[in-house]
């Protein structure tokens, strides 16, 4: 009987290892499932060193988690799967949206609702803009007061 705990808590710590390679749960999932199985059946039959047996199996898990954990971006052929390169805003060319800050000041007309986004007309380009808060209607006359990144704030420009 000792070879079938063994060999279940061996095959469950393999499973558990394997999940570092293929994700998805599954694998750890039974991987867990095999290593408390083990551990059931080695209490039930050697009762008299079930707390020991219970704690170096629970210390062999934790061994295999945090060595998968560590060992993984060591791996030469696995380093493939650990993103290792970080993308910094602008030094890599890699910019989410460029701000338009030639729209700051200009005056449009609303092409459609502002509700509160819509489009607006400014200098014959269709521009995505948003109201500063109210709702304005087509036709009125606006007047770009913020740009971030895409987001163009106007606001109603009073014709006294």
């Amino acid at each position: 009987m000792i070879w079938w705990i063994l060999i279940l808590y061996f095959l469950g710590l393999a499973l558990v290892m394997a999940e570092f390679f293929v994700p998805g749960g599954v694998l750890g999932v039974i991987g867990g499932v095999l290593m408390v199985g083990s551990a059931v059946l080695g209490a039930y039959h050697f009762p008299e060193y079930a707390f020991p047996l219970i704690m170096a199996k629970l210390f062999g898990a934790i061994v295999v988690i945090v060595g998968g954990i560590l060992m993984l971006p060591r791996i030469p052929t696995l380093q493939r799967m650990v993103l290792t390169d970080d993308l910094t805003h602008g030094e890599q060319g890699w910019v989410s949206d460029k701000s338009d800050y030639s729209l700051m000041e200009q005056e449009g007309e609303v092409h459609t609702m502002l509700r509160p986004a819509g489009i607006v007309m400014i200098d014959g380009q269709r521009v995505n803009a948003i109201s500063s808060g109210a709702f304005i209607e087509p036709g009125a006359k606006v007047k770009v007061i913020e740009v971030h990144g895409n987001r163009v704030v106007v606001e109603r420009v009073d014709n006294a």
